[in-house]
């Protein structure tokens, strides 16, 4: 399958009020979960499960053949119980790392914040972000 689609952005509304995104990455076969964000007033109407799951059916019209729910910290026993219950199996990631002045990195401070992904996102090109919208700028930044 040749995907000339990188991303998707799914986003939910509720009366012409966004309440939640999601970022789906594409690679090959599988659509990667990479980030989302919700208005924390607008949980009770569970936005983060109406995106998955426009997210998988958008997967599965168009010949994805895995839902990559991305990586999650062993200590987050909260979120890894979310994945599962939409029918996700744990594995183990391993990340390489290059010593960068001495120390070695915190891969539960990467896994579990923000950081990497406000550093990418002030690398993007102008076009894209705008692309993507203030709110989703406003959420990642």
């Amino acid at each position: 399958m040749e995907n000339k689609n990188f991303f998707k952005l799914f986003v939910a509304e509720k009366d012409k009020t966004q309440v939640g995104g999601i970022l789906l990455l594409a690679y090959n076969r599988m659509l990667i979960y990479k980030l989302g964000a919700c208005n924390k007033n607008s949980l009770y109407l569970r936005p983060y499960n109406a995106l998955i799951w426009e997210g998988i059916k958008y997967g599965i019209e168009n010949g994805f053949t895995i839902f990559n729910f991305g990586t999650t910290s062993i200590y987050n026993q909260g979120l890894l119980s979310f994945k599962k219950g939409w029918g996700a199996t744990n594995k183990k990631v391993y990340f390489y790392y290059y010593l960068n002045k001495g120390k070695i990195p915190e891969i539960e401070e990467y896994v579990d914040s923000f950081g990497i992904v406000k550093k990418i996102w002030r690398q993007l090109p102008l076009p894209i972000t705008s692309f993507v919208g203030k709110k989703v700028r406003t959420w990642v930044c």
